[in-house]
């Protein structure tokens, strides 16, 4: 099963109580982490948390550079866009974002929604969540509690619509994201959303949806 992992940072950082809840399956150690390992695996253990370091797999980072440049400078080449972030993908790697600097918060649930259709393990920035129940809280729970209603098998088709929409989908769910600067004409059912009114996805919108029977 393709596991969501949490990024383990030298601040403060939420109990792992509140870290199940959100819907993690595991805790992700990089190098720059100073923290017991032995006993954040012992206390992870007890919350039936995995701890995956960076040396077993390491962060996928061409990819989410590939991914944060085009939703941030959106080309007229979305073909191109699509066939690198294909040819990115590696099940040896972890997906996801790996830290949370990036000021555009819009842009960062958009990338992780992104690649939350994709397959793989993903990896959440620490700090994204926000405060217990926050928008942001409530957010990313929902992300994460929908990418986990379904075991994912196989690759994601990726397709740029006509409309010009990211179309990305992964078993039963198909996320559409708006990566150009103007809004585009769109109408569906939803079960995720951001920046959607109404028959338009707004500039960083996305829908994630699922297939109908």
């Amino acid at each position: 099963m393709e596991k969501v992992l949490y990024q383990v940072t030298n601040k403060k950082a939420l109990s792992l109580k509140d870290l199940k809840e959100l819907g993690i399956d595991g805790l992700y150690v990089n190098n720059t982490v100073s923290k017991d390992l032995a006993r954040l695996k012992k206390e992870a253990k007890s919350n039936n948390l995995e701890v995956i370091s960076a040396k077993e797999f390491p962060f996928n980072q061409e990819l989410a550079t590939t991914i944060l440049n085009e939703l941030t400078h959106s080309s007229a080449k979305k073909f191109t866009f699509v066939s690198k972030v294909e040819n990115e993908l590696d099940n040896q790697k972890i997906n996801g974002l790996e830290n949370n600097t990036f000021a555009d918060q819009l842009i960062l649930f958009q990338a992780l929604a992104l690649m939350s259709l994709l397959p793989g393990q993903l990896l959440i920035p620490a700090g994204l969540e926000g405060k217990r129940d926050s928008p942001s809280w409530d957010k990313l729970k929902g992300l994460l509690s929908l990418r986990k209603k379904y075991e994912f098998n196989g690759k994601s088709k990726i397709n740029i619509t006509e409309n010009n929409l990211l179309e990305v989908k992964h078993g039963k769910l198909i996320g559409y994201f708006n990566i150009s600067s103007n809004a585009l004409g769109f109408n569906s059912t939803s079960k995720w959303i951001q920046n959607y009114l109404v028959g338009q996805l707004l500039p960083k919108g996305v829908v994630i949806k699922e297939e109908e029977e």
